[in-house]
């Protein structure tokens, strides 16, 4: 290697570039290299074993992008519609309890034939919200209700027959229950009402009149209203090309019609979907169709709550949750779409039709947003509505992962899940127009219905170098936390039994710097005073560096004396160290050097220490009479 220079400019080289490093402790204790080299075996396991070789996150997450089509048919008897020996398999309606063709059983049906829902008290008002001796029971004191409202607690009640609201309160039923926080209950019996309209029959090319086909949704009608209406006002020379009417009114007459779409949850839908991966730098994309991979279905754990703003009724959603726990908790798990309908496990009419996509039950489709399934379309609101006849919005979610454990390279063959959710809007509708021949009159088609949305997305897991070594890198970087532990437990753990000695070698502790300059500016003081230039290497502002220097300063003006045996003892004498002042400045040096080795981490208040302070008592002697006179 070539010499370098020295020095340049009057600079010493090696002092200016001279190179700083990390200066480390070798604490000689097994107990804390164990505790040290454990940590990071265990966040070595962590990060290579459980996070790249179990859970593998240090594929790459590519994101999928597909698209979908669906279209409905009526219920068959397992074939096509559209072939001509096909026969549908309606359910009479007689039994759909929504139509006005239902016959109820007569333990069931009102004098109109209506069906009436099972009554049940529910929760729908709180006398006082969260009170401590009620905690459940939260809300507002007002009870929505067409029925019967009861109020109390417990076993003790007091009840109303209400038709709309009142107030949850002692003013509203008496008090029933001295010093009890007490909650409304309503029960929706004989006034709740599932509303019936007439029911047709109708088939795929009826289910989407008025509509063209928008890719990644379906939508079903569930209630139609129809009104016919003429034509208004047409501007012309006679009213000065002005109108101030509609261009459509109501036609004469009370033309109004109301029907029902019969067995809209026993459609079926054809999902037909695609998607791709693009992997750029990652070998070939990866895409394809739902016929080339297994699919799954899974449903939600929990119900929802139709009524989004009112707190009333989570009391009662809860109390279904619970009942229904063990159901819920068995359909969030993955289903395999099986290739026929097997009438088997939580969706029945669920299957997948080889090289043509997976058929689902509209019924199904709904038992995946909520576990009731079908029954939730029937469900009568505060209003006596329903979503069957106000409509609804269901998101489906199909999700493509190939996800798996122990697949450290990203082989594992992609597959798809499928799930739905209900987007809380409170109705669902649109509106088309049929036309006359003449172009006079018209009538206006009110559907309201289900919309179904088809989303495809997920993230297919590819294996890049570049990601391996980024989370290789921040699990070197993680190791630093096995020695920021240690040190905790090196510092705090009582157990070990030396904290204050690893303490000095960790925080080593340093000469007080203001009484350093204070000393310093006394020096210079006293050299001023005497006439003669500070030198720091002959005058020492640490005592025993003091009393060292004036020590050896006495004994080289003893040998390089040239006086009298008088002059040359008196010197020799001064130059000769006491055996207390020896022990003082030993124990100083025993301090100092305590504060390197931690040997005795209590060194300011034992006997040395109080050698120490007699030393500093002498500092006058040696610094401020000898050595600021003698340079």
């Amino acid at each position: 290697m070539p010499k370098c220079p020295t020095k340049i400019f009057g600079l010493d080289l090696d002092e200016v570039l001279g190179y700083y490093t990390i200066k480390y402790a070798h604490i000689r204790d097994c107990r804390l290299g164990i505790i040290q080299k454990a940590l990071m075996l265990l966040i070595l396991v962590k990060i290579c074993a459980l996070t790249i070789v179990y859970q593998c996150n240090h594929l790459v997450d590519v994101p999928v992008m597909g698209s979908a089509r669906a279209n409905a048919q009526q219920p068959t008897h397992d074939c096509n519609p559209m072939d001509p020996d096909c026969t549908s398999d309606f359910t009479p309606l007689s039994q759909l309890p929504y139509c006005t063709q239902f016959k109820a059983p007569a333990a069931d049906a009102e004098e109109d034939g209506s069906r009436m829902l099972q009554a049940t008290w529910d929760r729908c008002a709180c006398e006082h919200n969260g009170h401590h001796r009620l905690p459940n029971c939260t809300g507002t004191n007002m009870c929505q209700c067409r029925g019967e409202v009861r109020y109390g607690h417990g076993d003790t009640w007091t009840s109303k027959q209400v038709d709309g609201s009142i107030e949850c309160s002692n003013e509203g039923f008496g008090d029933p229950l001295h010093k009890q926080p007490k909650e409304c209950q309503c029960k929706q019996g004989k006034t709740a009402k599932v509303p019936q309209a007439t029911c047709e029959y109708w088939d795929a090319p009826a289910m989407t009149r008025g509509r063209s086909p928008v890719p990644g949704t379906l939508f079903l009608p569930t209630r139609i209203t129809s009104f016919r209406q003429k034509e208004g006002c047409k501007p012309d020379e006679s009213n000065d090309f002005k109108c101030t009417t509609k261009p459509w009114v109501h036609a004469d007459g009370d033309f109004k019609s109301t029907m029902h779409v019969a067995d809209v949850e026993r459609f079926t839908m054809l999902i037909n979907q695609a998607f791709s991966a693009d992997l750029p730098g990652a070998g070939p994309n990866v895409q394809g169709r739902s016929a080339d991979f297994q699919g799954f279905a899974v449903g939600r754990p929990d119900l929802i709550d139709f009524y989004t703003k009112n707190a009333n009724t989570k009391g009662r959603i809860a109390r279904l949750e619970k009942e229904d726990a063990a159901e819920l908790k068995a359909i969030v798990a993955e289903h395999p779409i099986p290739t026929k309908a097997d009438d088997k496990g939580d969706f029945k009419n669920t299957y997948s039709i080889a090289g043509n996509g997976d058929v689902f039950e509209v019924s199904d489709i709904l038992r995946m947003a909520d576990i009731r399934g079908a029954d939730v379309l029937d469900v009568v609101r505060g209003d006596g509505s329903t979503m069957r006849t106000e409509g609804g919005v269901i998101s489906i979610d199909i999700t493509y992962t190939n996800k798996a454990k122990l697949d450290v390279l990203g082989n594992a063959e992609p597959h798809y899940v499928v799930s739905a959710k209900y987007i809380p809007m409170k109705y669902y509708k649109i509106d088309y127009e049929s036309m006359d021949k003449a172009g006079k009159e018209r009538i206006m088609h009110d559907v309201h219905g289900l919309l179904i949305l088809i989303n495809v997305q997920g993230a297919i897991r590819v294996f890049t170098m570049a990601n391996l070594l980024v989370v290789l890198t921040t699990a070197m970087v993680s190791l630093a936390l096995a020695n920021t532990l240690t040190d905790y437990i090196m510092s705090y753990a009582p157990c070990l039994g030396v904290t204050d000695h690893y303490d000095i070698l960790k925080y080593q502790p340093t000469m007080d710097f203001s009484d350093l300059r204070d000393r310093i500016k006394g020096l210079k003081k006293k050299c001023a005073a005497k006439g003669k230039p500070y030198d720091s290497k002959k005058v020492k502002a640490s005592v025993c560096s003091s009393a060292i220097n004036h020590f050896a300063t006495k004994a080289q003006e003893a040998q390089a004396c040239k006086g009298t045996e008088e002059e040359k003892q008196s010197l020799i004498d001064e130059a000769h160290i006491s055996h207390d002042t020896m022990l003082q400045i030993i124990c100083c040096f025993e301090q100092r050097l305590n504060r390197l080795d931690g040997m005795d981490a209590a060194n300011s208040d034992d006997a040395c220490g109080a050698q120490v302070l007699e030393l500093k008592k002498q500092r006058e002697r040696f610094d401020g009479k000898a050595t600021v006179g003698e340079q």
